[in-house]
């Protein structure tokens, strides 16, 4: 563990003893030491002080506990993910905290790998340790969901399509086409990348003659195979991910001021998550950048690194420019875990030992302040701000209510969960025993293996936020006319002392009802 404070260390005389720039199996070392801390003390905090799965990991575990080929809004590789993760850990959440960081972890080892292809192993450490400054890697690194593995899968795409080109064999490009296809399973933002790739080969004057090799054809067609399954499955269910793709970028928008703003925010939203990671290198580069002069040999990654890491933020910003769609400051989640070796394989550094330390140091504060920041948020944000956060949402206190409730009166699981409300009905279903089937009565679409009549038959709990008032939903009472609305119960929010208490109104719609 002494390795893990050597970012500690350092002196200000200019000796560079303690970073040496070419050890390769000291930095290899100090990389796993850091790596490992990192994740078990992210894990450990998210699950010591988060009290409730977040709002997509709950999603996740709805999703997953089904193992389908497609769900109503995305692919489905976070889903299958979140539920192995959550069988691994014996159905416990820590489970599924511990895989989110171990997907950034694998994006961290991806900057790593990528970066002693193209720096020292010196540079290349820190180029990763850089991205203890992204903003995207702390505060929403526990969701497990289609953002946070996109962009593990698109750093190991990018790390595999280098190696592909510089090393050329048959078995670099399947795994090019294993990573490209684990991407498409993840998030329809892979066409990003893609293109990015595409265009590279095309227009890359070195890349011309890859097209008379079997390498690429290789790696589409097991990209290809793999995404094929969930392809067919969304040409059976109305193409609903994609109509949910096109729903989210607003593409009836067509005010041309939306041409300016969506594209305008999205650069200075990426510019400011950014700022973090330019500071931890700022010991190394200085204020004012020198860029390098770069030798012939490493013109294949100054143009690899222009192409295939900042092309797709390019990209991002053409689309939106043409055609007004919103892109989300949640979409470069994935574009920025390279962020470091651009910065240090284009500008000049400092070679003085004491440089690399500040670095260290740097990234050592920014950390613990992300950490402390996040650990307060969770523990004090109510009480502190006045507003919860869906992992303050008493989901295990209202499922035990519900279960005591329902085993006192018919003895026997909960087979069904119908809520009003996504957020609500996936977090009591994951604390029920047995883990009910999910039924949305309000979107039908995004459970589709649940109806009115498996309620109606089969019998379940209804749930529904009644601030707006107790009375059962009208909706509800015509279409499930055997439901018994029971008293309201009011729980009290995890760390929201200060708060009105959640107010949750409860049905019984009895089982074993054949005539419906």
């Amino acid at each position: 563990m002494d390795l893990t404070f050597s970012l500690l260390r350092g002196n200000s005389t200019g000796e560079s003893d303690f970073f040496p720039e070419t050890d390769a199996k000291f930095y290899t070392r100090l990389f796993w030491s850091w790596l490992v801390l990192r994740t078990l003390v992210w894990t450990t905090i998210t699950y010591l002080t988060a009290w409730n799965p977040p709002l997509d990991v709950a999603e996740m575990l709805s999703w997953g506990r089904d193992w389908s080929l497609g769900y109503s809004k995305h692919p489905p590789l976070p889903a299958w993910i979140a539920e192995f993760a959550a069988f691994l850990s014996g159905g416990s959440i820590w489970g599924v905290y511990l895989a989110s960081y171990a997907v950034v972890g694998v994006c961290f080892w991806a900057a790593w790998r990528l970066g002693c292809e193209l720096l020292s192993p010196r540079e290349a450490f820190f180029a990763a340790l850089a991205l203890e400054g992204l903003v995207y890697f702390h505060f929403d690194a526990c969701e497990l969901n289609h953002n946070v593995l996109l962009a593990g899968t698109w750093a190991l795409t990018v790390l595999c399509f280098f190696r592909a080109l510089r090393g050329g064999r048959n078995r670099a490009w399947l795994a090019l086409g294993v990573c490209m296809g684990l991407t498409m399973l993840s998030k329809y933002s892979a066409g990003f990348l893609f293109l990015a790739m595409l265009l590279f080969m095309i227009f890359q004057p070195a890349m011309r003659g890859w097209w008379k090799r079997p390498g690429p054809y290789l790696a589409g067609a097991i990209a290809f195979l793999i995404f094929l399954p969930h392809a067919l499955w969304c040409l059976g269910h109305q193409l609903g991910p994609l109509k949910h793709l096109l729903h989210q970028s607003k593409l009836n928008q067509h005010s041309w001021w939306h041409h300016v703003r969506f594209p305008g925010y999205f650069l200075i939203s990426q510019l400011v998550r950014l700022m973090p990671v330019l500071l931890i290198l700022l010991p190394l580069t200085g204020w004012r950048w020198r860029l390098r002069t770069l030798t012939p040999d490493q013109r294949f990654g100054r143009d690899f690194l222009l192409a295939i890491v900042l092309g797709p933020f390019g990209l991002h910003v053409l689309l939106s420019l043409l055609l007004g769609i919103e892109v989300r400051d949640q979409w470069g989640y994935q574009l920025w875990t390279f962020a470091g070796i651009v910065v240090l394989f284009f500008v000049e550094t400092d070679a003085a030992n004491w440089s690399f330390a500040r670095s260290g140091r740097l990234a050592l504060t920014i950390t613990t302040l992300f950490l402390v920041v996040v650990a307060t948020r969770n523990l004090l944000g109510p009480t502190l701000s006045g507003k919860t956060l869906r992992i303050h949402f008493p989901g295990k206190p209202l499922a035990e209510r519900l279960e005591k409730t329902w085993q006192e009166r018919y003895g026997q699981p909960i087979p069904i969960v119908a809520s009003s409300d996504n957020f609500m009905g996936n977090s009591v279903a994951w604390y029920i025993s047995g883990r009910p089937l999910l039924y949305l009565p309000y979107s039908p679409a995004e459970t589709p293996r649940v109806g009115d009549r498996d309620l109606n038959k089969k019998g379940g709990v209804i749930v529904w936020n009644s601030v707006p008032g107790d009375d059962l939903p009208a909706s509800f009472r015509s279409r499930f006319p055997t439901a018994g609305k029971l008293e309201p119960v009011s729980i009290p929010y995890h760390a929201g002392w200060l708060l009105r208490p959640l107010r949750v109104g409860i049905a019984l719609v009895p089982p074993g009802n054949p005539n419906r």
